[in-house]
């Protein structure tokens, strides 16, 4: 009989995380505001934040493996944060903080209940299309490979591409030491792409991995947040640069970011206060919130007869634009193909290696 673990509150944002926007560095508290309730508390316990009861299962297996890799980028965070040290591209060190990050946004609930969902309208509409379909397959199966503990299995075995796909991107923190901090919340990794913006897209999502003109943001605490972005469509500072300074402006664009990708809550340290997230939630509500299932169906090329369904995310549109990130001009004239990803070419190169391995 398999054994339980003792380890029931199980974190899908970890603590160490969250104890950068400790309330005075106390590392135990932190504020919260709820954006369905208009909640404001200055100062609610860390350990229960960001968590649910068991929620990669029972035998604290993957609850193990994370705190492993937790354990591994806690240290990198203490670099960047206290000795504004960051990694060397292309070493152990830049591949650990970008393989937690595509952990930390694919564990996320947000995005296994995107995964629960694709399969679910699919599933729906095979079912119309032939209501005998599913009476000839093993559904137990099927339900099986849908619960939360096998998909957070299939996340895990996937993110190391995920990761390799992004290993390309270069890095840099932008540094806000303007009045208002920045904010995190319950899905703090955030994908933009000021260069798709432009276009009306017509095959959904153009923020996943190997993807042109992507990136990918996450706040590190109230003074920091790091960015993985294109190289060869963005510039962000000088090119000596790692540390950016940015305006108020830009780190409340930044904030808006949060708010629309955020699932329940928002987190802060002290020196957030309700009147700010007030104006700030505000100006939110110009735009549409993210992670939103668009289902499209096309025209299979190979059978005239025949189409095919697909599900993607929404993409986050708030004509994002920071005064120290810049396209550049080889990129001002691009336009994308008719291909469903546009990928970076050094993207396809490590596809095409993984795919043929």
């Amino acid at each position: 009989m398999t054994s339980i673990t003792e380890k029931a509150n199980q974190h899908f944002v970890p603590k160490f995380y969250f104890r950068n926007f400790s309330f005075k560095q106390n590392q135990k508290e932190m504020g919260i505001f709820n954006l369905d309730s208009n909640f404001f508390k200055g100062r609610v316990p860390i350990k229960h934040q960001g968590a649910k009861r068991f929620f990669y299962g029972k035998d604290g297996e993957l609850e193990e493996f994370f705190c492993l890799t937790e354990k591994r980028t806690a240290p990198l965070f203490r670099d960047i944060i206290l000795k504004n040290k960051l990694p060397r591209q292309y070493t152990d060190e830049h591949f650990e903080l970008l393989y937690f990050f595509i952990l930390l946004e694919e564990r996320n609930p947000i995005h296994v209940k995107l995964f629960k969902d694709v399969f679910s309208q699919q599933f729906s509409y095979v079912d119309k299309l032939d209501s005998s379909f599913f009476a000839k397959q093993n559904t137990e199966k099927i339900e099986e490979f849908l619960t939360t503990e096998n998909i957070h299995r299939v996340i895990f075995h996937q993110s190391i591409n995920l990761a390799k796909l992004n290993m390309d991107l270069q890095y840099k923190v932008l540094v806000n030491e303007n009045i208002n901090p920045f904010l995190t919340s319950d899905n703090p990794v955030v994908r933009y792409n000021s260069l798709m913006e432009k276009f009306v897209w017509e095959f959904g999502s153009y923020t996943g991995n190997g993807w042109i003109g992507v990136k990918i943001i996450i706040p590190l605490n109230y003074k920091y947040s790091l960015i993985f972005y294109d190289s060869t469509t963005y510039k962000i500072g000088n090119s000596k640069e790692k540390f950016v300074d940015i305006t108020q402006n830009d780190a409340d664009q930044l904030n808006i970011l949060q708010i629309l990708n955020c699932n329940e809550n928002l987190y802060f340290d002290e020196k957030v206060n309700k009147k700010y997230l007030e104006i700030i939630l505000e100006k939110s509500k110009k735009f549409e919130k993210g992670n939103k299932i668009i289902t499209k169906e096309f025209k299979n090329p190979q059978e005239p007869n025949s189409i095919i369904v697909g599900q993607t995310k929404s993409n986050l549109r708030t004509k994002f634009s920071i005064s120290k990130i810049k396209i550049h001009s080889g990129r001002q004239n691009f336009k994308p193909t008719n291909e469903a990803v546009q990928m970076r070419e050094k993207a396809k190169e490590i596809y095409n290696y993984i795919e043929n391995k």
